[in-house]
C-alpha cells in the first residue's frame, strides 16, 4: 500500500504547486482577475496568491517559497 501512496502524494503536491504558481488557490479556488483601464489603455492583473522567499542559498540549491492566499488564509511552503 505504501508503494502506491507515495507517488499519489507526490502527484497531488505537484498539482497544488502548479496551481499556486499559476495564481490559483487550491483550497478555495480563487483565480487571478484582470482589469482594463480604458483611459490609459493598460491591463492590470491581480492575483490572490502572494509568494514570499523564505530561504535562499547563495550558490544555488533549493529555494523555500511561502505561498499565501488573500481570500482564505491558506499558507504553504514549497521548495523550488
Amino acid at each position: 500500500m505504501a508503494i502506491f501512496a507515495v507517488p499519489l502524494y507526490l502527484n497531488q503536491k505537484n498539482n497544488r504547486l502548479k496551481k499556486l504558481k499559476n495564481g490559483i488557490c487550491p483550497s478555495c479556488g480563487a483565480t487571478p482577475t484582470q482589469f482594463y483601464d480604458e483611459a490609459n489603455k493598460v491591463m492590470f492583473n491581480t492575483s490572490p496568491i502572494k509568494a514570499e522567499v523564505l530561504k535562499k542559498n547563495c550558490c544555488g540549491g533549493e529555494i523555500e517559497i511561502k505561498y499565501s492566499c488573500n481570500k482564505c488564509d491558506l499558507t504553504e511552503v514549497h521548495n523550488s
